[in-house]
C-alpha cells in the first residue's frame, strides 16, 4: 500500500512538471501584445511583451526588428534628430544612418534646421554640396543663385571667383551678371578700363571712348572761278566739343591731288567716358580769296543728308555716343560763288564725303558661361 502511494505521488509530480513546462513553453512562445515578437524574443531584447510599441515611436516592436532593423527601445535609432517613424514614413531616409545622402549633414539638421533635402547631397543642383554651402561658403543650399544676380553659385565661386553672396562683387553699381554676360566688363574690377570712372558710371567701360571722323572721298572740278582761276581746294575745320573742352583739326583738300597724299584720311578725337553727347561742327571754306587773304564762304553749299548751316557754311551735329554706331555719311558740295558770278555755274569745285562714328578701344575678353 505504501509503495502504491509513492508511485501515485511520483506520477502526480511528473504530471505537474509537464504542465508547468508546457505552461512555460507556451508563455515564452506566445505573442501577447501582437507586435510580431514572441515573449522570449521580447525578454531577450528587453522590450515589453505586453506593449507592442515599447519605445513609443508608433512603430511596432516586431516591425522595427524584422522590417526596419531599428532599435525597438529607441525612438530615434540613429540619433539624427528624426524619429524612426518619421524617417521610414515621411522623409524616406535611412533610420539606421545619421546622414542618409552622405553630405556630412545629419538628416535631422537638413530637415529641421536647414530645410534641405536629406536624400540628395546637392539640394539646389548648383554643383556645391549642401555641406559646402552651409559650412564653407555660407551660400543657400536651397538656391542655386544665392545673391540673385543670375549667375550660379558654383560658377561664381569656382570660375569667376566673384562673391556668391553679393550681386555686385566689386561695388561698381552693376550686377555681376550684367558685367560678365552683357557688358563683358570685369565683375572683380570696379573700373575695368582703368580710366577713373566706375563701370556703373562709365558710358564705355571696356575702353576709351573716341569719335572717328573719316574723309572717305574727295573729288573736284577743274573749272576755276572767274576771280581765281587756279586749282580749287577746300579747307575743312572739325570742332569736337564736350564738357572737357574742344579739339580742332584743319584739313586742306587740293584739286588734282590724291586725298591720301595731302592729309590723313581718318581723325580720332578722345572723348571723356562720362560724356554721352558730343557736338561736332564742320566748317567748310574754298580757296576763293579777296586779295589772297581771306576765305570766301560757300554760298551755295549742299549736304546729304541735309543739315542746316549756321552762317551759311557751318554744320552743327549733336551726336549721341553709341558704340560702333555709324552716323549717316555727310556729303558736302559747293563752289564758293553764287551761280551768277561763275564762269561755269553748273560745275562744282569739290565734293567731300565724311563719315562720323563712335569707336571704343576694347581691351578685355571673357570666358564662356557654362
Amino acid at each position: 500500500m505504501r509503495v502504491l502511494n509513492i508511485r501515485i505521488i511520483l506520477v502526480v509530480i511528473v504530471i505537474l512538471l509537464i504542465i508547468v513546462l508546457l505552461g512555460v513553453f507556451f508563455y515564452f512562445s506566445m505573442d501577447y501584445d501582437g507586435d510580431g515578437l514572441i515573449t522570449l524574443d521580447e525578454l531577450n531584447r528587453g522590450t515589453d511583451p505586453f506593449n507592442r510599441d515599447t519605445d513609443g515611436d508608433q512603430l511596432w516592436d516586431g516591425d522595427e526588428v524584422a522590417k526596419y532593423g531599428t532599435n525597438p527601445l529607441k525612438r530615434d535609432t540613429d540619433g539624427d534628430g528624426l524619429s524612426d517613424l518619421d524617417e521610414v514614413t515621411i522623409y524616406k531616409t535611412d533610420p539606421l544612418k545619421r546622414d542618409t545622402d552622405g553630405d556630412s549633414l545629419e538628416d535631422g539638421t537638413e530637415v529641421l534646421s536647414i530645410g534641405s533635402n536629406p536624400l540628395t547631397y546637392d539640394s539646389d543642383n548648383d554643383n556645391l554640396t549642401d555641406y559646402e554651402e552651409v559650412e564653407v561658403y555660407r551660400t543657400s543650399p536651397l538656391l542655386n543663385d544665392t545673391d540673385g544676380d543670375g549667375l550660379n553659385d558654383y560658377f561664381e565661386l569656382m570660375v569667376l571667383k566673384t562673391d556668391p553672396l553679393k550681386n555686385d562683387s566689386d561695388s561698381d553699381g552693376l550686377d555681376d551678371y550684367v558685367e560678365y554676360v552683357e557688358l563683358k566688363t570685369d565683375p572683380l574690377n570696379n573700373d575695368t578700363d582703368g580710366d577713373g570712372f566706375l563701370d556703373g558710371n562709365d558710358l564705355l567701360p571696356l575702353g576709351d571712348a573716341k569719335i572717328l571722323i573719316n574723309i572717305s572721298s574727295w573729288s573736284e572740278s577743274y573749272y576755276g572761278d572767274e576771280d581765281n582761276p587756279g586749282d580749287p581746294y577746300f579747307i575743312i575745320k572739325f570742332y569736337i566739343a564736350t564738357t572737357e573742352g574742344f579739339e580742332t583739326y584743319n584739313v586742306t583738300l587740293i584739286a588734282g591731288y590724291n586725298v591720301s597724299e595731302v592729309h590723313n584720311l581718318t581723325y580720332i578725337f578722345n572723348v571723356p567716358d562720362n560724356v554721352k553727347y558730343v557736338y561736332i561742327t564742320i566748317a567748310v571754306y574754298d580757296n576763293d580769296t579777296v586779295d589772297g587773304k581771306t576765305y570766301d564762304q560757300l554760298y551755295d553749299i549742299v549736304t546729304d543728308p541735309e543739315f542746316s548751316f549756321k552762317d551759311l557754311y557751318i554744320i552743327d551735329v549733336k551726336y549721341e555716343l553709341i558704340v560702333n554706331n555709324t552716323l549717316n555719311e555727310i556729303v558736302i558740295k559747293g563752289d564758293g560763288l553764287s551761280d551768277g558770278r561763275e564762269q561755269y555755274p553748273s560745275a562744282l569745285d569739290a565734293s567731300i564725303e565724311v563719315i562720323i562714328k563712335t569707336i571704343v578701344d576694347e581691351k578685355y575678353s571673357v570666358i564662356q558661361v557654362y
